[in-house]
């Protein structure tokens, strides 16, 4: 897979990135140092040699360590629109130099990464999650479901995922909304297919996180998924 842009970054000790994202899907590897990345996916530890695959419009935190942190960075076609983020593992630094300079091809070079890059949670709290993600009961029911009080999940979640349980909840819709934007439903199904309100409350999801309309934003992510030339990764 040839990179069509790539560039390093690096960020001071103790330094943070609030929640953001891009419109491009893109790969980060960790060359030195190390920080926890927050996102909808949980908590994940990078260190020198850890790859995250972000997929587009995918919206994380960064808190990065006690040491300085440098990473390459490479824009990535072909990878699927409201797919979740993917962890891996670079042999050493000097696979991952080799990746960025073209040398390497960039899955064949990796392997998964081992569990330990996800940081474990609480099981009331991936009960929590899984309930957001799944159900349309209210906050405040989960919580008594399971035994918390609306307050302390919202800390934990704000803590483990970098966003309450609300913004949690409208991430998991909005993945899903980019997901079905990938078929042929109306767009009106496609809001009422991913636990939004109605189709103007997906027009703002759109307008807020990728800058267009559902209809244009459909138009992209078909022309990546005509894109032959590219394998697509889910």
């Amino acid at each position: 897979m040839t990179p069509a842009i790539s560039y390093e970054t690096r960020h001071a000790a103790g330094a943070e990135l609030p929640t953001h994202r891009h419109g491009n899907a893109y790969v980060t590897m960790v060359l030195e140092g190390a920080y926890v990345e927050y996102s909808a996916d949980g908590p994940v530890h990078c260190e020198a040699g850890t790859v995250l695959i972000h997929p587009p419009y995918h919206a994380h935190r960064d808190r990065f360590g006690s040491h300085d942190v440098r990473t390459m960075n490479m824009v990535l076609a072909g990878v699927a629109a409201g797919s979740s983020l993917r962890v891996m593992r670079a042999k050493d630094v000097r696979t991952a130099e080799a990746i960025f300079a073209g040398d390497l091809e960039l899955l064949d070079s990796l392997a998964p990464a081992t569990p330990e890059a996800w940081a474990p949670l609480p099981g009331w709290q991936s009960a929590f999650v899984a309930e957001l993600r799944q159900t349309t009961a209210s906050i405040g029911d989960i919580a008594k479901r399971l035994g918390v009080s609306p307050e302390h999940a919202s800390r934990a979640l704000k803590q483990s995922h970098g966003m309450s349980p609300a913004a949690l909840r409208r991430e998991w819709r909005w993945r899903l909304a980019l997901t079905l934007l990938g078929g042929d439903e109306p767009i009106a199904m496609v809001a009422t297919g991913s636990g939004l309100a109605d189709q103007s409350h997906l027009n703002r999801l759109c307008r807020m996180y990728a800058d267009s309309t559902p209809a244009q934003l459909r138009r992209h992510i078909k022309s990546v998924q005509a894109d032959t030339t590219r394998p697509l990764l889910v």
